[in-house]
This record gives structure tokens, sequence and C-alpha cells, in this order.
């Protein structure tokens, strides 16, 4: 059972609550008082000083419920919800119960010295339902704190996700790029500046823009861009690469959660080359508040791929945090047919 967390995080709202509720709760002797006209008062007592003195037992004994309430919702309470000390909580909850009743009982007497009478029925009926109250709603802060827990452990589990697919990007491709850049240096390449704006614009983008935030849809192409051309470069003629992301205008201010689509660009290029006649198609498009792609990529059944059923690594997580962070809200196909290894992805971030 989900609750909702919205109420709990506005404290004037509760501290409302409790006040309307305690002032319901107070008002019940004041409607109920023309009702003790029936039977007759106390001895000695005229039937008003009776009523009155019943009045007086009802606001001291409300008064001292209420200390029941937060004694049992701030103090023993937990002891049976959270720290499981059930032997400690029977033993506190009877000693609070006795001394209620002991209070209650002398109370009365020094209102009706000449009387035995004491509505334990009453008393006893408004203690046990206000220490269940005190209980539910105790429970129900404890289920609240419970699933508050349970969401931060989501959300660091994202986040460690996050960073460890920032980071997945392969060394090896980051080696070759330096050495291309190096061996472009030397014949003084005019390709060189386009690589290195490229891979600088690729290195601030993972390193820092990307932390814990959601990124507009221009941004994110950009970096798609900046690394698909990189690896163009890496392999130049040896792929044959093409590759389209487009943006509608309208839609460019649109976010979505950061690299969520770079893993499946990365394995087409991870098992799309080395192979012979390799070819590599990555179509993107963000449009009408739906981000789009399809991966395609030659491909040939090889030893290590068996292995990984999940065909990469980066897949696992990338499939775990499309559940998170899109339930609903995503299509996601991975085939391979003729010959060709298949991705097609479709996310409403709208």
């Amino acid at each position: 059972m989900t609750i909702n967390r919205s109420i709990y995080n506005k404290p004037w709202l509760i501290a409302t609550a409790h006040f309307l509720g305690w002032l319901l709760f107070f008002s019940f002797p004041f409607f109920m008082r023309s009702g003790h006209h029936a039977g007759p008062p106390p001895d000695g007592m005229m039937r008003h000083e009776g009523e009155d003195g019943m009045l007086h037992i009802s606001i001291v004994t409300n008064t001292c419920l209420i200390g029941v309430f937060y004694l049992n919702m701030l103090w023993v309470g937990p002891m049976f919800t959270r720290e499981k000390q059930y032997r400690k909580f029977l033993l506190v909850q009877a000693g609070v119960a006795a001394a209620y009743f002991i209070l209650m009982r002398g109370f009365t007497f020094l209102l009706f010295p000449d009387s035995s009478m004491f509505p334990m029925f009453m008393q006893a009926f408004n203690y046990i339902l206000i220490v269940l109250v005190a209980f539910c709603y105790n429970l129900v802060k404890e289920t609240m704190r419970a699933e508050s827990i349970q969401k931060e452990k989501e959300t660091e589990t994202l986040r460690s996700e996050l960073s460890f697919l920032r980071w997945q990007i392969s060394p090896h491709f980051l080696f070759n790029v330096l050495n291309n850049m190096v061996s472009l240096a030397r014949v003084r390449s005019e390709k060189l500046e386009g690589m290195l704006l490229d891979l600088s614009n690729l290195m601030r983008y993972m390193l820092y823009e990307n932390d814990d935030r959601k990124v507009t849809v221009d941004r994110e192409a950009e970096y798609l861009n900046s690394y698909i051309e990189l690896q163009n470069v890496r392999f130049g003629n040896e792929v044959k690469l093409k590759w389209e992301v487009n943006v509608v205008q309208a839609d460019s201010g649109n976010t979505i959660e950061p690299m969520l689509l770079i893993p499946f660009i990365e394995n087409a290029f991870k098992h799309g080359t080395g192979i012979a006649d390799p070819e590599i198609s990555v179509v993107i498009h963000f449009d009408n508040n739906m981000a789009t792609m399809t991966t395609r990529n030659r491909y040939v059944e090889k030893s290590e791929d068996r292995k990984d059923g999940t065909h990469g690594i980066g897949l696992a997580n990338v499939k775990r945090r499309l559940n998170l962070l899109y339930p609903g809200k995503y299509s996601l196909d991975i085939r391979s047919a003729d010959g060709w290894y298949i991705s097609t992805l479709g996310i409403n971030i709208g």
C-alpha cells in the first residue's frame, strides 16, 4: 500500500488536523450535557452541581487523554512498531493505564466525596479508543518512514547506476580517439580541431552536465552527435556508418533523463565492428513529446555474445533505469534478424 506523502510534508496541515480533532473531541461533553438531565444527581447535590461536576471530569479526562495520545504516539508506540520491544511495550502500556485510572478515580472522589460513582466503562472506552488511534497514527507514520527509506534507496541506486553508466564508455574508445588525434596532429590535419571540440563536448557532458537532473533534448542530441562523430573519425572508412539525430524545434526544450540512449549506440559499435563489411545505422528523433531511436548493425554471433544475453552490460542497467524512470511510458524491442541486430526504443518524455 502506497501512502500519499505530500500530506505529511506540510507541518501546518498536520497541526491543523490535530487541533480540529482535539477541538471536536473536547466538544462532546458540551454537546451531551443536555442528556444528563435523566436520572437523579449524586446524593446531597443539586442537579446543576452534578452536571457541572461531570463536565469538569470530562474536561480533565480529555486533557489527560491528550497526554496519553502523544505519549503513545511519540514514545510507547515506537516500542512496538519500530523497536519491536513487545514486552517493554506491554509493561509501559499497563503502567500508563494504571496511572491514568488511579488519577481519574482520585479526581472523581474529590468532586464527589460522598458518592461512589466512577464512570469506569466510559473511562475505559475512551482510554482504549485513544490508545488505538495513537497506535494507528504511529503505524501510518512508520509505514511512511519505511516507504521514504525505500524510495531513498531506489534513488541512490539509480544515482549509482547513472554514475556507473557515465563511466562505462570503453577506455579503448578514448585511447583510440586520442591515438587518431596524435596521427592527425602529425600531418596537421584540419580534422583535428573538430575532433578536439567533440571530445571536449563529450567529456564536459559526462562529467558536469548530467548529474542528478534531466537535460534538454537539444543538449542530449548534441552529446549523441559528438559521440557518433568521434566514432566515425575513429573507424573512418572501415565502417559504413549512417546516422541521423533530429530535434523538432517546438520540442527542443523538452527534457529527458541523460545517457539513456548512448548504451544502445555503444553496443552497436561494440558488436557491429570487427566483422566483414561492417555497417551501422542510428536514427533518433525527438518529436511530439516522444523520443524514438532505432539502431541497426550487422551482426555475427560470437562466443562472448552467447554468454551475454543482454548484448552488452549497459543494456541491463538501461532497462532497470527505464522501469524506474518511465514506468509504463516506454517501449523497447531488441531482436536479431537476417544478420542484423536491431534495437527500437520509444519513450514518452512529455
